[in-house]
C-alpha cells in the first residue's frame, strides 16, 4: 500500500488527494478490527501509590475506561481507603468506567514461593485478594468492577512440534501413553515441568526426553516421569520397611530364649499391685526393701532384652503410618477402600481399647493395648496390605496440582465477596499468563470451570440452591484475556493461528482483555500494531462469541522508553471513529491526513478559503474541520463574497 501511495504521487504536499488517508483500512499501524474509542482503557501507573493523581491524568485526557493497581502488594497496601471511593466520584462524574488489577509480585494464587509450595502462601494469596476484591467494590458499589489477579508463577514449558517431528517421534516410540500420543498428535508437548510434594512443598524440574535403555529407546513424558519418580519411593518406603524387619529378626536372634522366658516368668510372678508400688519407686532406690531391689533388677534386665526391639517396632509403626497418610491422601479410590476396610476390622477394635483404657486410667490394658497395635501381626497384617496396592501418587505435576489451588482460592475469595456484597460483588477475573497452569485458552478456561464448580459446591453447603449459585459463579469468576501473553507462547514455535484458536477457546469467560503488542519473546507492552499479535482475528473471536468487555491497553514499555502517550497510535491501530457513531472518517484515517488531530504538517487548506467563508464560531474545532484560523476574527457568512 506505501508503494501505491508513493507511486501516484501523494506525497506532503499541498492537497494530498482522496486515495490513500480516506481508504477505510489505510495506515501502518492499524490492526483491521475496529474497537470504539469508549471502549478502550489505560492503566494507571502500577509503580506508586498515588492513584488518584494517576486516575485524574487518564480521565483529562478523556479516557472512558481506567484501570488502576499497583505490582507490588506493599505499594497497593499504601493506597489509602478513602482513595478508593475519591476514584469511583471522579469515574462517575466523567461517565468512565473503572477495573482494577491486583497486585502481581509475590503473590501466587496457588502458593509457589521460590522455595517450593506453601499452603501458607496459598491462604495469604487469598486474604490479599479478598482484601482487594473488598478495595474494587467501594470504587463501585453498584456495579459489577472487573478485578484481575495473575493465575499463577512459571511451572512448566510447552513446545510446538511440527508434521515431520510428529511423525519421527508416533514412529520411534509406538508404545508411548495414549495421553502423550494425543499430545503429539496435537503438536504441543510439555517441554518442562515441576513435580511438587504437597507434603513437603518440594519441587523437582522434570524435561521431555528420549532415553536409551537395555532394551532400547524410550520417551519419557514429565507425567511419566513422575510416575516413575512416584514408583520409585515407595518402593524406597518397602525397602526401608524390609531394613527394619531384618533388624527386628537380628535382634531377637542375639536374644537367649530361656533367658527372656525366665526374665519373663519372675516379673510375671509379682503381683500387679506390688509390681506398680515398686516401679513408682523406681527413682529412689533408697526406699526399696531387698525384694522390691531383686524386682527391678529383674525388670531392668528384661527391659535391656525387650528395648531395641520396642524401638524397632516403634519405627517401623511409625513408618507404617507415614505410609497409610499417603495412601489415604494420594492413592487411587480403590486403595483408600481396601485401606479402610482393613483399618475398620484389625484397627479400629485395638485403638478403641486404648481410648477406653485411657478413659478409665487402666494403666495394664493400655499398655497391653499398644502392644497389640504395634505387635508382629497388627505390623505385618498392615505392610502385607499396603504392599499390594499401586504407588499412591504423592508426587503430582505442578500444572494440574496449581490448576485445583487457583481454582480453590478463587472460589474462596469469590463466595467471600458475593457473601458480603451478594450481586454487586467485583467480579474475580483471572489473567492467562506463559508457562503458568494458565499458559493456554484451554487451561484458562478448565482453571475457570473448576473455581466456579467450587464456588457452587461451597455455597451449597451454605443452603445456597445450585441453580442460584450456579447464575453467581458464572459472574463472579472469569478471565482477564492479555493477548499480549497467548503471542509470547510463539516463542515456543506455535503459530499465530495457535493464538487465535487459543483465544475462541477463552472467549466465553472472557470479563476483560489486555491488549498490548510484542514478537512473540518477551512481554514489551507495546501499542497494538506495533508487534506480530493478531489482534484483528484474536478479537473477531471474542466478537463472535458475543463478549463486550473493557479493553486495557497496557504500552507502558512504549512509554518507558519513548516519553510519550500511547493513544494516537492505539486508536490508529484500532481503527477508531472520531465520532461516536461506528463509522468514517476513523483514527488510522485521520493520523494519516493533513492537520491530525495528534500530529500533522500544519495549515494545508489554503488562507482564501477561510477569508472567503469565514468559519463557525467554534474556536476549539481544528483548522482542517473548520475552525478559526490563526489570527483570523471572520465568522460563518462574514459578508465575504462567494464568487
Amino acid at each position: 500500500m506505501v508503494d501505491e501511495y508513493v507511486e501516484k504521487g501523494a506525497y506532503e504536499n499541498f492537497y494530498i488527494g482522496n486515495y490513500t488517508p480516506f481508504e477505510p483500512d489505510f495506515g501502518e499501524y492499524f490492526t483491521g478490527y475496529r474497537v470504539p474509542a469508549a471502549q478502550l482503557g489505560a492503566p494507571t501507573s502500577p509503580q506508586t501509590a498515588d492513584q488518584i493523581r494517576q486516575a485524574t491524568r487518564l480521565l483529562n485526557t478523556g479516557m472512558k475506561v481506567v484501570e488502576i493497581g499497583a505490582i507490588q502488594p506493599q505499594v497497593f497496601e499504601g493506597i489509602p481507603k478513602q482513595h478508593f471511593k475519591e476514584i469511583g466520584r471522579l469515574a462517575e462524574l466523567t461517565g468512565t468506567d473503572v477495573t482494577v488489577h491486583g497486585p502481581i509480585a509475590g503473590i501466587d494464587m496457588a502458593g509457589f514461593t521460590e522455595q517450593g509450595w506453601q499452603e501458607q502462601q496459598r491462604v495469604r494469596a487469598e486474604k490479599q485478594i479478598i482484601d482487594t476484591l473488598e478495595k474494587a467494590y467501594q470504587i463501585n458499589p453498584k456495579g459489577k468492577i472487573p478485578v484481575t489477579f495473575h493465575g499463577g508463577v512459571p511451572i512448566q514449558r510447552w513446545r510446538y512440534l511440527d508434521e515431520k517431528e510428529r511423525k519421527e517421534l508416533l514412529e520411534k516410540f509406538p508404545d508411548t501413553r495414549e495421553e502423550v500420543k494425543r499430545e503429539i498428535e496435537s503438536g504441543k508437548v510439555r517441554d518442562f515441568m515441576y513435580a511438587v510434594d504437597p507434603e513437603t512443598g518440594q519441587m523437582q524440574g522434570i524435561r521431555f526426553e528420549e532415553r536409551v535403555w537395555p532394551e532400547g529407546r524410550m520417551v519419557f513424558d514429565p507425567k511419566r516421569r513422575i510416575d516413575m519418580i512416584n514408583q520409585t519411593q515407595w518402593s524406597n518406603d518397602n525397602f526401608e520397611l524390609a531394613v527394619l524387619q531384618e533388624q527386628k529378626a537380628r535382634l531377637a536372634s542375639m536374644i537367649p530364649a530361656e533367658q527372656y522366658g525366665m526374665l519373663k516368668e519372675k516379673i510375671a510372678q509379682v503381683p500387679k499391685e506390688d509390681f506398680q508400688r515398686t516401679l513408682r519407686k523406681y527413682h529412689n532406690r533408697e526406699q526399696l526393701n531387698r525384694e522390691e531391689e531383686k524386682v527391678i533388677q529383674t525388670y531392668s534386665e528384661l527391659q535391656r532384652v525387650e528395648a531395641p526391639l520396642r524401638e524397632t517396632n516403634e519405627r517401623e509403626y511409625m513408618k507404617l503410618r507415614e505410609m497409610y497418610n499417603d495412601f489415604m491422601k494420594y492413592g487411587n479410590k480403590d486403595a483408600k477402600e481396601v485401606l479402610e476396610k482393613y483399618t475398620e476390622k484389625e484397627i479400629t477394635p485395638i485403638t478403641k481399647r486404648i481410648s477406653d483404657a485411657r478413659r478409665t486410667g487402666d494403666g495394664e490394658e493400655y499398655r497391653r493395648a499398644h502392644e497389640a497395635l504395634q505387635s508382629d501381626q497388627t505390623l505385618n497384617g498392615l505392610r502385607n496390605t499396603m504392599a499390594q496396592l499401586p504407588a499412591p501418587e504423592k508426587w503430582q505435576p505442578a500444572d494440574d496440582f496449581a490448576k485445583n489451588k487457583i481454582a480453590e482460592t478463587a472460589a474462596n475469595a469469590a463466595f467471600s465477596a458475593w457473601k458480603k456484597f451478594g450481586n454487586n460483588a467485583p467480579t474475580l477475573a483471572l489473567e492467562n499468563y506463559p508457562d503458568s497452569a494458565m499458559s493456554t485458552g484451554e487451561e484458562s478456561a478448565a482453571v475457570v470451570q473448576e473455581a466456579r464448580k467450587r464456588f457452587v459446591e461451597i455455597a451449597q453447603k451454605k443452603g445456597v440452591s445450585p441453580e442460584s449459585a450456579k447464575v453467581a459463579s458464572e459472574r463472579l469468576i472469569g478471565l482477564t484475556w492479555d493477548l499480549g501473553h497467548i503471542n509470547m507462547m510463539r516463542k515456543y514455535g506455535f503459530s499465530e493461528k495457535f493464538v487465535v484458536e487459543e483465544t475462541k477457546k477463552a472467549a466465553p469467560y472472557i470479563q476483560k482483555t489486555h491488549l498490548a503488542d510484542n514478537f512473540g519473546f518477551d512481554d514489551a507492552h507495546l501499542p497494538p500494531g506495533m508487534g506480530n499479535v493478531p489482534f484483528k482475528e484474536a478479537l473477531a473471536e471474542i466478537e463472535k462469541a458475543g463478549i463486550k468487555v473493557p479493553n486495557i491497553v497496557e504500552a507502558g514499555g512504549f512509554v518507558q522508553h519513548f516519553k510519550t502517550s500511547p493513544h494516537p497510535y492505539v486508536l490508529e491501530a484500532l481503527g477508531s471513529p472520531l465520532y461516536t457513531y461506528m463509522s468514517e472518517p476513523y483514527w488510522n484515517q485521520a493520523r494519516a491526513s493533513y492537520g491530525s488531530y495528534f500530529q500533522g504538517y500544519g495549515e494545508f487548506l489554503p488562507d482564501f478559503h477561510f477569508r472567503a467563508y469565514g468559519s463557525p464560531s467554534f474556536s476549539a474545532l481544528p483548522t482542517e474541520l473548520g475552525g478559526e484560523m490563526p489570527g483570523e476574527k471572520r465568522q460563518t457568512f462574514s459578508g465575504q463574497g462567494m464568487e
